[in-house]
């Protein structure tokens, strides 16, 4: 029998809130994407060379994923999933069923018409960094910072606070 383990995410308070703001504008929250560095993404299109339009483009995804959609004055800012990897960039889309859903093996409808393909931005970006050490910024120190990304889809909603704030401090 397949087991996992359980998750739990907590409202980030006031607190935590201010404090992960002032460490965006402080820099502790920030990861620099040079331009011309290389990154992944796993999109679905029709053709390779569909692919290859549709990966060069962010959109405005209405869809209720773990940090979007993320309003800015009314309207849905335009995200990307990427990796700096292609093992990275398998894992955020065709693979994520195996941690949350427990399957072992990848269902065709996951891979069927999905391309992984190489890109870069054309300037560098700025963007919100919640890896190891910087997401201990996101709540008050000696506070055990949320594992954002190992929230299963039912906490959602919470991993889209932290990036709305975050976003709004920008």
């Amino acid at each position: 029998m397949l087991a996992t383990d359980g998750f739990e995410l907590s409202s980030p308070t006031e607190e935590d809130l201010d404090v992960a703001e002032a460490a965006w504008r402080d820099g502790r929250l920030l990861h620099e994407v040079s331009a011309g560095e290389p990154w992944w993404r796993v999109v679905r299109a029709k053709s390779p060379r569909q692919a290859l339009e549709y990966a060069q483009i962010c959109y405005a995804s209405d869809a209720n994923n773990r940090f979007t959609p993320v309003y800015a004055g009314g309207a849905i800012t335009p995200s990307a999933y990427a990796g700096d990897t292609p093992e990275i960039a398998l894992w955020e889309v065709v693979l994520r069923g195996i941690r949350h859903d427990g399957i072992r093996r990848v269902p065709q409808h996951e891979t069927r018409d999905r391309y992984l393909v190489e890109t870069s931005a054309i300037r560098t970006l700025k963007v919100l960094s919640l890896r190891r050490p910087e997401i201990a910024n996101l709540v008050v120190p000696g506070k055990r910072a949320p594992d954002l990304t190992a929230a299963w889809p039912a906490a959602y909603d919470m991993t889209r606070v932290v990036t709305r704030t975050v976003q709004a401090a920008a």
